[in-house]
């Protein structure tokens, strides 16, 4: 008969030997993971390359079953790699791609995964080849220019009833003509590059009240019209730089409040007309040098009531009539160039104007000129070779307004007068 204390001895033995025997199948199982681990891992690489081999709708996810993804050995042996991974986890919700950065064992390759989008609008609409381009508008709101060539001008355009909010324009296409093209869609927020070709884009993006950025466009050489391009347009803060051909730009950022900083002109060696090109732009904080090619100047700045101080007007300038009407916050004016013919309303309302202002131009046309400036408390002292001195000072009606030399301005009317009398 077992003594009770041989049992208890057995139950012990046969306790330590269970255990033993788990130790040793789990010891098996880590063993066997690692050596499947091992016979799994990817081999070294030094060279990683990558193919998206799925379909993905705009914002659809990626998986990892939708790239082919492949390394190449020291040896120059290409295997495939299974161990990889991407911060991008969705596709692009605009475009017809995007790109996502595969990365595996410190290398990394770049993919372009293809979008899949459903057209809701495909017309022809080529020049003088009908099927040569393409307009297509699709469902996420792309609105796409394919083709080679030019393409036919409209009275009514064919993407002008659907909803877009991208714009994107083949580089093959040579369209010359956009003018009206988006205006008034206040759904667009985004052009890419325009056509390098293009001449005229008047009124193009006028009333496009959400675009932030204007697309790029100092590569259009032949650029040469730009009147209202952007006007209207209350959400842009940004432009770029104006191609060196442009001709015209009469309101091209009229009434783009959110504007702060002038776009510069230094490029541009044919501009002749900037009138009305910041009227309205509240937010403007400085006005911009104006080129010497420039002779209409009508309302560039009108309303800009955070400009400070005017710059030189340009040598051969004609028209400035309220070139800075209603800017309250100007402090200092631009000396009136003689070659002035109209410069009727040019600081009315420039109620913080004062110290010096010399009126060089004998132009009958200054009605306004400066009627309700400096009217705030200060003096402004007005000179110049303009025989006219004496009415405006008249037709201002302000006691803060006074001549720097009164026996000077009167000999300039006289000298007006007689030149009047001899014609």
């Amino acid at each position: 008969m077992i003594s009770k204390l041989a049992k208890e001895r057995m139950e012990m033995d046969n306790k330590i030997k269970a255990i033993i025997a788990v130790a040793v199948v789990a010891v098996g199982m880590i063993g066997y993971t690692q050596i499947s681990k091992e016979m799994n891992k990817d081999p070294e690489i030094t060279g990683l390359q990558a193919e998206f081999v799925g379909k993905v709708g705009p914002g659809g996810s990626l998986s990892k079953n939708m790239f082919k993804v492949t390394g190449t050995t020291e040896a120059g042996k290409v295997v495939q790699i299974n161990d990889f991974s991407s911060k991008t986890t969705t596709a692009a919700e605009n475009g017809a791609s995007c790109e996502v950065n595969i990365e595996a064992q410190g290398q990394s390759a770049t993919v372009i995964v293809d979008i899949t989008r459903e057209p809701v609008l495909e017309e022809n609409i080529g020049y003088p080849n009908e099927k040569s381009a393409k307009v297509t508008c699709y469902s996420n709101g792309d609105l796409e220019f394919t083709g080679k060539g030019d393409i036919t001008n409209f009275t009514t355009f064919p993407w002008s009833s659907s909803t877009y909010s991208h714009v994107y324009i083949d580089d093959s296409l040579k369209i010359e003509n956009m003018d009206n093209w988006f205006e008034g869609n206040e759904n667009l927020v985004y052009c890419d590059n325009l056509p390098k070709t293009l001449k005229t884009m008047k009124s193009t993006f006028a009333g496009c009240t959400a675009i932030e950025k204007t697309p790029d466009y100092f590569q259009c050489s032949n650029l040469k019209i730009m009147d209202y391009a952007f006007s209207g347009c209350s959400a842009l803060k940004e432009a770029d730089i104006i191609p060196v051909n442009v001709s015209s730009m009469k309101y091209t950022y009229a009434d783009c409040i959110l504007l702060q900083s002038p776009i510069s002109l230094d490029k541009t060696s044919n501009l002749t007309n900037v009138s009305g090109l910041y009227s309205g732009c509240t937010n403007l904080r400085e006005a911009t040098t104006i080129p010497d090619s420039v002779i209409y100047m009508n309302e560039t700045y009108k309303d800009c009531i955070n400009i400070k101080e005017a710059v030189k007007f340009p040598k051969s300038i004609e028209e400035i009539s309220a070139a800075y009407a209603g800017c309250t916050g100007l402090l200092t004016g631009a000396t009136i160039p003689e070659s002035v013919i109209n410069f009727t309303d040019c600081y009315n309302g420039c109620e913080s104007l004062n110290g010096k202002l010399e009126i060089n131009s004998d132009s009958d046309s200054f009605e306004g000129v400066l009627m309700g400036a400096t009217t705030n408390g200060d003096k402004l002292s007005i000179s110049g070779n303009c025989g006219n001195l004496l009415a405006i000072q008249k037709n201002a009606s302000n006691s803060n307004i006074v001549m720097a030399d009164p026996e000077a301005a009167s000999k300039q009317n006289e000298r007006l007068n007689r030149e009047k009398e001899s014609q």
